[in-house]
């Protein structure tokens, strides 16, 4: 019964209600772990974070250990990108990429990218609206015809400025993946994808 819950959602659970022991063990109540199959990972780790930082107000110093967890991405109306509250600083259409795939989960295949024509156009005209409509079809041809290498230099300077950004134990969460004639994809849980 108990153990398809994570070790970390019982403790958190234990923390808040105070059942303690109660919660990792098989005779905890049933109403306890109905609620913690219900909590999203997301919440999970807010809730994680809180415990935190009321430690830290305590002057109990927490294991910060978080290389291998994910960070919450925040997409702006304007497309705007923080994580972890940082800002990415990417050049627009690096930026328009990454957006692009995660509105895509399921992942694309690259030969397939002129279908989202688009799609793709309006998220770089969020993006970059001071960019007159001329240059912006001119970089939207190049970057969505199969005869220009235009969209895989982009795809391959955006996965090298996430790892300066966030580093090499980070940014594989974050980088598009796949190989040829497959689709790519971001490997991030759309549960850590905020949009506004």
């Amino acid at each position: 019964m108990i153990e398809h819950i994570g070790i970390e959602a019982r403790l958190v659970w234990a923390l808040l209600t105070g059942e303690g022991k109660n919660c990792l063990e098989e005779g905890g109540s049933p109403y306890a772990y109905e609620a913690l199959e219900m909590l999203e990972a997301r919440e999970l780790f807010n809730l994680m974070g809180r415990i935190r930082e009321t430690l830290a107000a305590r002057g109990i110093k927490a294991d910060e250990d978080r290389s291998g967890e994910p960070t919450i991405v925040h997409i702006s109306k304007k497309y705007d990108i923080r994580i972890g509250g940082i800002e990415l600083p990417l050049q627009p259409l690096l930026k328009t990429i990454f957006i692009f795939f995660l509105r895509h989960p399921e992942g694309i295949c690259l030969k397939d990218r002129a279908n989202y024509a688009d799609e793709i156009s309006s998220i770089y005209a969020v993006i970059s609206p001071e960019t007159s409509e001329t240059v912006r079809i001119q970089r939207m041809e190049r970057l969505l015809s199969p005869l220009d290498n235009s969209f895989s230099e982009k795809l391959t300077n955006l996965n090298k400025r996430l790892k300066e950004i966030l580093g090499k134990e980070q940014s594989p969460l974050y980088k598009v993946q796949g190989s040829n004639g497959h689709p790519r994809r971001i490997p991030l849980s759309t549960i850590y994808v905020e949009w506004e």
